[in-house]
């Protein structure tokens, strides 16, 4: 049991047991808390000075169990990773740089300057009309995911308005020609 108290159940299912165990010895009631009893009885159990008196198969259980641990957090550092999500890691921003001078180099769009944003900001976006009126009573009258979003208006979409339609396979790197800087990345 205590080599498999890697999750949240099976480390509560391991408290229990422990806080039954110390229950029946009465162990005083301040080593009966369900918050630190696992924990402490961890740190116990793995101190070098209590080797003599810990059984060779609990020894084995905790040496299971910080490997299972450490593969654990191995495999969430490897997720996290290939994700993209960990921008402190130099790797990563060295990934990301690559991304981008390769978005820069082969699929960088100039937006021309508008007076008028297209699409209208505060709107709903449709493709179609079919479309709009499929979300139409949903988007008025429905619940909505997040209650602190408004409710706006549906727009349908007029392609021949649009500077660039960028697909959704394709990537863009698009940029202001004012300040030459990105506006907008579709990967």
């Amino acid at each position: 049991m205590v080599a498999n108290a890697n999750n949240p159940d099976s480390f509560m299912g391991a408290t229990a047991y422990l806080i039954d165990a110390l229950e029946y010895i009465d162990a005083p009631a301040n080593m009966c808390s369900y918050d630190d009893a696992f924990h402490c009885f961890l740190a116990f159990a793995g101190q070098p000075s209590h080797a003599a008196v810990i059984p060779s198969s609990l020894h084995t259980a905790l040496q299971e169990r910080k490997q299972k641990t450490k593969a654990q957090i191995d495999k969430k550092k490897w997720l996290v990773f290939k994700l993209g999500l960990d921008w402190k890691s130099p790797q990563q921003m060295d990934r990301r740089d690559l991304f981008l001078d390769h978005l820069k180099a082969h699929y960088t769009i100039i937006a021309p300057h508008r007076k008028v944003p297209y699409p209208p900001t505060g709107h709903w976006i449709a493709d179609t009309q079919s479309v709009g009126d499929k979300w139409h009573n949903h988007l008025a009258f429905g619940k909505l995911h997040d209650k602190c979003m408004p409710r706006l208006p549906i727009h349908i979409l007029d392609r021949e308005q649009l500077t660039k339609d960028v697909g959704p396979d394709q990537h863009a790197y698009i940029v202001d020609p004012n300040c030459k800087l990105y506006i907008l990345i579709c990967a």
